[in-house]
């Protein structure tokens, strides 16, 4: 069952897509044009080769990268090292404040940046193709490639990692690699990466600042919510969200 409050979370959610990408923002060949069942093909073939054509690209993206990227790489890397050096004292913070107000407002992660944000990105680019609203369709099909390939990365480095979860013991230092029990899978964190691979894509779907403010607040309250409930340490968000900001850029700028 789902909780309540990630049911009213979950009716803003989709209330936010269908009044910002919805049919008033359709192009107007779309909203003019008769789609036939070879059209419709035709979409989806066309979007099947972007989905591939954009992880081919995003494999090869490292080999052809220049002075900048390389700096913003090392910029994260390192960053993720020095936040090890307050994983525990972030921790204890937000241990030292859990209560009922706080239990509530970082509930968010019990529907962003897991099974439920996928579900709600296939049934946007669904709606988006029966419904001929081509932003809609393409918001989704771009949010589907960016979790798929930064899910695949995060997903490989916390086997290779294989950090133990805050939960299993006090220090951060522990590892286990090449492991696939979920307390060993902490670095990185898969509901940040998720939750900011989405809100990339929908924050740069649109134009509307308040639009991106409240994808890039979602995500960021995920991010927290993962820390707070004691399932990540920092660095583990930090590098679970750049993961995913930088999937979902590329996949915009493709």
């Amino acid at each position: 069952m789902v909780r309540s409050g990630a049911k009213k979370w979950i009716f803003i959610f989709g209330f936010l897509i269908i009044s910002l990408l919805g049919p008033g923002s359709r192009s107007n060949a779309a909203a003019g044009r008769a789609v036939s069942p070879e059209n419709k093909t035709a979409v989806v073939c066309r979007d099947a080769h972007d989905f591939v054509t954009v992880g081919i690209r995003l494999v090869h993206a490292p080999f052809h990268f220049q002075k900048t990227e390389w700096l913003k790489a090392g910029a994260v890397a390192g960053t993720t090292g020095l936040l090890f050096l307050a994983d525990e004292t972030i921790r204890r913070l937000a241990l030292n404040h859990q209560n009922t107000t706080n239990d509530a407002l970082f509930n968010v992660d019990q529907f962003y940046g897991n099974g439920i944000t996928a579900a709600a990105v296939l049934g946007l680019y669904g709606a988006g193709y029966l419904f001929r609203n081509e932003r809609m369709r393409l918001a989704g099909l771009h949010a589907a490639e960016a979790v798929t390939y930064a899910g695949t990365m995060t997903v490989a480095l916390k086997i290779l990692f294989g950090r133990r979860r805050p939960y299993g013991g006090k220090s951060n230092l522990f590892f286990k690699p090449f492991q696939i029990k979920d307390v060993y899978n902490s670095l990185p964190s898969g509901h940040a990466t998720v939750a900011f691979a989405v809100s990339t894509v929908m924050a740069k779907s649109g134009h509307n600042p308040y639009w991106k403010i409240f994808w890039y607040s979602m995500a960021g309250m995920v991010a927290a919510s993962r820390i707070y409930h004691n399932r990540h340490w920092a660095s583990d968000v930090f590098l679970g969200a750049a993961i995913g900001y930088a999937t979902g850029s590329f996949v915009m700028h493709f």
